[in-house]
C-alpha cells in the first residue's frame, strides 16, 4: 500500500515538472524599448496555432487564384493559336487558287513556285527593306497593316486590336445562318422574332418585296398566319388588295395550301382581287383552284363581281372553269343584270351566248316596273 501511495507521488511530481518545462519553452525575453532590461514574454501554442493556418489559408488562396490564372492565359493562348492556323490555311487557299497555267496546284506545287520565283527575283540591298507577303499575281495587292477584316462579323478592324477583336467576336457573338446577320448570343431569339413580324409582312407584299418574304419564310414565318387579327386577315387576302403577283408565287412555294380564306366580313381573296381590278392574281387565283361560288359580304359570287366591275377578261376565265351564271344576290340580281348596271356590253353578249336569258326576273326591276301600277286608290267614303 506504501508503494502504491509513494509511486503516485512520484507520478505527480514529474507531471509538474513536465508542465514546468513546457511553460518554459514558450517563455522568451525581449529587450525593454526604454531602458533596455529583459522583459520576460508569454505566448500560448493556441495563439502560435491559429496565426500557422492563416498563414497557410492565405497561400493556398494564392496558388488557387495564380492557378486559374494561368488556366485563363492558356485558354487565351489556344483561341489564338486556332484563329492563326485558320488565317494560315486561308492565305495557303488563296496560294492555291492562283492559276499558274494549267490546273489548280497543289501544295508542294505552290511551295516549288515561291521558290522559283525567289531565285529569279534579284538581290536586295542592305537598306530595302524585302516585302512582307509575297505576291504571285500580276497585280500587286494593298499591304495589310492598317485594316483587316474579321472572319466572323466581316467589320475591317485595326490591326493592333485584331487578334482581340477576332477571339471577342467569335466568343459572344453568333452569325445568322439565313441572313448572315452577325448579333450578341442573348439576341439570336429577338432576332428570330423580328423576322417574324407581321407589321414587316404586310409592308414586304404592299411592295411585292417576294425577296425579302422568302428570307422572313427561311426564319420561320407562316403563309397563311393572321397579320391582321381583327379583321382575319391572311397574307393572301393583302395580295389580291395590292396585286403582289411575285408574293402570290413566294406564299405558293412556302406552304399555302388554303385559297379560300375568308375574313372578318366572309370575303374571299378572289373577290378582293376581282373588286380592285387586280386581274393577274384573280386569273392565277381561278387556275390555282379557289372557290368560284363563295359569296361577299354583298352576297356576290366572283362572276357577278366580274360582270359588275367589267372585267371581261376575268369573266371569260370563270365561264371556262364552269361558275355558275345562274347564281343571285339577296335582291336577285344575276350576272346579266350587273353586267347591264356596268354598261358592258361585250360581257352581257358573253353570257346570253353562253345561254343566259337576256331578261332575267329581278326584284329589284319588279318593284320599278310593276309596283306603282299594282297599287289601288281606294276612295274615301262620301
Amino acid at each position: 500500500m506504501e508503494q502504491i501511495l509513494e509511486q503516485e507521488n512520484e507520478n505527480v511530481r514529474l507531471d509538474t515538472e513536465q508542465k514546468k518545462d513546457m511553460i518554459k519553452k514558450y517563455i522568451s525575453t525581449v529587450p525593454c524599448p526604454k531602458c533596455g532590461h529583459s522583459i520576460e514574454t508569454q505566448q500560448t501554442t493556441s495563439t502560435n496555432n491559429i496565426e500557422i493556418f492563416e498563414e497557410k489559408d492565405r497561400e493556398i488562396e494564392e496558388l488557387k487564384n495564380q492557378l486559374e490564372e494561368q488556366k485563363q492565359e492558356a485558354e487565351v493562348m489556344v483561341e489564338s493559336f486556332r484563329i492563326s492556323t485558320d488565317l494560315l490555311l486561308e492565305r495557303l487557299k488563296d496560294l492555291e487558287s492562283v492559276n499558274f497555267g494549267g490546273d489548280r496546284p497543289q501544295t508542294a506545287q505552290v511551295l516549288r513556285n515561291i521558290d522559283m520565283e525567289k531565285m529569279n527575283r534579284p538581290k536586295i540591298m542592305d537598306d530595302i527593306e524585302p516585302p512582307q507577303i509575297l505576291n504571285l499575281e500580276d497585280e500587286p495587292k494593298e499591304e495589310l497593316g492598317e485594316e483587316n477584316k474579321c472572319t466572323n462579323c466581316g467589320d475591317l478592324i485595326p490591326s493592333h486590336i485584331f487578334a482581340k477583336h477576332t477571339i471577342e467576336c467569335i466568343r459572344n457573338t453568333v452569325k445568322c445562318k439565313i441572313c448572315y446577320q452577325t448579333m450578341n448570343k442573348d439576341k439570336k431569339k429577338q432576332h428570330l422574332l423580328d423576322w417574324r413580324n407581321p407589321k414587316k409582312m404586310i409592308k414586304l407584299i404592299e411592295q411585292d418585296d417576294d425577296e425579302t418574304l422568302g428570307i422572313m419564310f427561311n426564319h420561320g414565318a407562316k403563309a397563311e398566319a393572321h397579320l391582321i387579327r381583327s379583321k382575319k386577315l391572311k397574307p393572301l387576302h393583302l395580295v389580291a388588295q395590292h396585286g403582289s403577283v411575285r408574293c402570290l408565287l413566294q406564299l405558293m412555294g412556302n406552304g399555302l395550301e388554303e385559297l379560300s380564306p375568308e375574313d372578318s366580313s366572309g370575303d374571299t381573296p378572289l373577290n378582293m382581287a376581282i373588286r380592285n381590278n387586280r386581274t393577274i392574281i384573280a386569273k392565277s387565283l381561278i387556275e390555282l383552284g379557289a372557290d368560284l361560288e363563295a359569296k361577299d359580304a354583298s352576297m356576290r359570287t366572283p362572276l357577278m363581281n366580274a360582270c359588275l366591275y367589267g372585267n371581261l377578261e376575268v369573266v371569260q376565265k370563270l365561264l371556262e372553269v364552269g361558275a355558275d351564271m345562274g347564281a343571285t344576290n339577296s335582291i336577285k340580281d344575276t350576272c346579266v343584270t350587273l353586267a347591264q348596271r356596268s354598261k358592258s356590253q361585250e360581257i352581257v353578249m358573253l353570257l346570253v351566248d353562253k345561254g343566259a336569258s337576256l331578261r332575267p326576273a329581278s326584284s329589284l326591276g319588279k318593284l320599278k316596273g310593276n309596283g306603282i301600277a299594282s297599287l289601288k286608290i281606294k276612295k274615301k267614303p262620301s
